[in-house]
């Protein structure tokens, strides 16, 4: 066989003639494989060579689940923005959205089945996997099936799938909002996460939740603190009041910082709603349990004046519509519930259920509590333990007479 003078054997040479483009040629001069310059042999209808194609989908980020739109060229995902037809996003798209697109192409991202042999892993076929699977589960029956969010289509799979094998699913996020749901169904009675129209609020009054970046709908949350602290046509705008510990970046965007103690949210919470049913506000249903607070009981737990608390109180009322808002998904602590239910009482007693917090939104089903995986990794403790035993007591009974 003929070659050049460079050494490059005559028929790769040929296949570098035979692809047009300079960048391509050089990349063809080489006795590697020439790669393909396009990813289709048959190119769907809708794909131009060298035109973008745009695909609308939704944000598996979190559980907002903003509409999105994705830009692709030749069949690759490129860049993501915002929909701005879409009622939740309506062209934002916050940083978690925009960092889906790694996950795409993650290098570390397994891109097929991994089947442990010992302490590694190794490549495996779906059919290989299936039948490994099918067979543990046949063996062994006590199904255990952990997951995060997922879209409405694959909750409905997932579930058929547990209730076919008769096991048990527990659904896990490390930010989840399970204080702020059960909190709902304390006050309320409602499984739902509670829904926010910071834009209408006139003073808003955040107990440690950092929004900006955390929560149910970041995106939303955004637009709505922009708008509520715009100046509007009569020359007036909406106060924000941040009661934290820490200055988060929510608190940086506040017109005010109230530093107050870690886990005080809900005496504070508690002693504003009693100055405020004090007014003559009507407390309903938690009348009793105000009794039992005042603010300067609020003020000693979070260590600033009781002038302070009363101001405030007051404020949240003559501010109308006003709202507060619990410790979201960067302030959980051990009291959270309880201080997402003391925020609940706060908004009840000013009246802004129904104006400015709604409880009529879809569950969330990814708001579960911590002890729902704290009881599953002791259950699979418990069964670890059990099997041990079980081998171990197998292992003796078949253990021949005489040998050590």
């Amino acid at each position: 066989m003929t070659t050049t003078k460079d050494g490059i054997k005559r028929r790769d040479f040929l296949k570098v003639l035979g692809v047009s483009g300079a960048g391509v040629g050089l990349s063809g001069c080489s006795p590697k494989e020439v790669e393909k310059l396009l990813p289709y042999v048959v190119a769907p209808e809708e794909i131009t060579p060298g035109v973008a194609t745009w695909y609308t989908t939704v944000c598996s980020g979190c559980s907002a689940q903003c509409g999105m739109w994705v830009r692709t060229r030749e069949g690759r995902a490129v860049k993501v923005e915002g929909n701005p037809n879409h009622p939740v996003s309506r062209g934002g798209l916050c940083a978690k959205g925009h960092a889906t697109l790694t996950h795409l192409y993650n290098p570390d991202r397994y891109p097929g089945p991994m089947i442990r042999e010992g302490d590694r892993f190794r490549k495996g076929t779906w059919d290989e996997a299936e039948r490994l699977l099918a067979a543990k589960i046949k063996a062994h029956g006590n199904v255990l099936f952990v997951s995060g969010h997922t879209g409405p289509t694959m909750d409905r799979l997932i579930d058929r799938f547990v209730e076919e094998v008769r096991g048990t699913r527990v659904r896990y996020d490390a930010l989840s909002d399970a204080p702020l749901r059960e909190a709902a169904r304390l006050v309320y009675g409602t499984d739902s996460v509670p829904r926010f129209d910071i834009e209408n609020a006139r003073l808003l009054l955040s107990f440690g939740n950092d929004f900006i970046d955390w929560g149910p709908s970041p995106v939303a949350h955004n637009r709505g603190l922009a708008k509520m602290s715009a100046v509007d046509d009569h020359g007036s705008k909406g106060r924000f009041v941040y009661l934290g510990a820490r200055l988060s970046t929510t608190g940086l965007n506040a017109d005010e910082w109230v530093p107050i103690r870690p886990g005080s949210e809900a005496a504070v919470a508690l002693g504003m709603a009693a100055a405020v049913a004090e007014a003559g506000a009507d407390a309903g249903p938690y009348a009793e349990v105000l009794r039992s607070y005042s603010p300067a009981q609020a003020a000693e737990a979070a260590g600033v004046s009781e002038d302070t608390i009363r101001e405030l109180a007051e404020r949240f009322v003559a501010d109308v519509p006003s709202l507060a808002m619990g410790p979201g998904q960067g302030a959980h602590h051990r009291g959270a519930t309880a201080a997402n239910v003391a925020v609940a009482i706060l908004n009840h007693v000013a009246g802004n259920v129904g104006r400015t917090v709604f409880y009529d939104a879809r569950v969330d089903a990814a708001a579960t509590p911590f002890s729902d995986m704290a009881s599953a990794v002791s259950a699979m403790a418990d069964a670890k333990e059990t099997l041990k035993g079980t081998c171990s007591k197998a292992s003796r009974n078949l253990e021949p007479a005489g040998i050590v």
